[in-house]
């Protein structure tokens, strides 16, 4: 194993360990999702493939409330009859679908009944990492955290993050509660997060990259950028491991959480891992 690997297979998020590249659930619950069936089959093939980070949330549904938790369940059952030692599950509550519309409630009455649904739903006895899916503008970012850190003291959650924060936010959300991740999208490119990645190499906590393509209306650009395509041709991988591999050579912080709606893509995603990038890799990112 060339040197630098090693140190790159494994990432760290509070007192849990996952791996560098994990899975982001979203693609398989929510509008545009695959059957049922092929959304367990993709669970399991992140597994196989290493991926020892799942992240999902209760709002991952379609517009009905009446489907509030499709994600968690999808997740339970790829996981289910499988050994699931070593694997992180990462949630996030804060945030329902009602009426086509995502809506915030980050009171912390419902952040507590809204964890304790998750761990009925993931069958679990304590979710590794429980998320405030966006901060409610409505109740103070301190209140939201209390209940969480509440929950945490009960032993429900093992470690807590944030998501889809402005730098001031996860400073207050730092001051306020022991956070041990935050959450935002990133891709190849993107400069707005440089602050707060820099404060989690700070403070040691982990950046969950959503959305390392861009998003569903720009992944195309990924496989179109001639720079990546140059790189993936010289390491015999596709462009899209090319943009996972420099966000992870960009800080040590970063994991990215790729999703995708194709059983054959989370092996292809997790060989980004492994590889090396050189100065040209590197010329990939402003400043890497």
């Amino acid at each position: 194993m060339v040197e630098g690997r090693r140190d790159r297979a494994l990432r760290r998020i509070g007192a849990l360990e996952a791996s560098s590249v994990g899975f982001g659930a979203a693609r398989i619950a929510i509008e545009g999702r695959p059957p049922w069936n092929t959304g367990v089959e993709v669970v399991k093939s992140a597994v196989a493939a290493g991926m020892t980070l799942i992240d999902t949330a209760d709002a991952y549904c379609l517009e009905s409330t009446a489907e509030h938790g499709y994600g968690e369940r999808l997740v339970a059952a790829g996981l289910r009859n499988i050994p699931g030692e070593g694997v992180v599950i990462a949630t996030k509550g804060g945030e329902i679908r009602k009426d086509g519309l995502w809506k915030l409630i980050g009171r912390p009455e419902h952040l507590r009944e809204a964890c304790e649904a998750s761990l009925r739903r993931l069958e679990m006895d304590a979710i590794d990492l429980y998320q405030l899916h966006r901060p409610d503008p409505a109740v103070p970012l301190e209140e939201s955290l209390g209940a969480m850190t509440e929950l945490r003291e009960r032993g429900l959650i093992r470690e807590m993050g944030v998501c889809n924060v402005t730098l001031e936010e996860l400073e207050r959300a730092l001051s306020a509660a022991p956070v041990a991740a935050v959450q935002n999208p990133l891709s190849v490119g993107r400069s707005d997060q440089d602050l707060i990645i820099e404060l989690c190499e700070q403070e040691g906590i982990a950046f969950l990259a959503h959305s390392p393509f861009g998003g569903p209306g720009d992944a195309a650009r990924i496989g179109m950028d001639r720079r990546l395509a140059r790189a993936a041709g010289a390491h015999g991988v596709s462009p899209y491991d090319i943009a996972l591999a420099a966000l992870l050579a960009r800080s040590p912080a970063i994991i990215p959480i790729p999703g995708t709606a194709n059983p054959a893509r989370p092996a292809q995603h997790a060989r980004a891992s492994r590889l090396t990038l050189g100065a040209a890799g590197r010329a990939l990112w402003p400043g890497l």
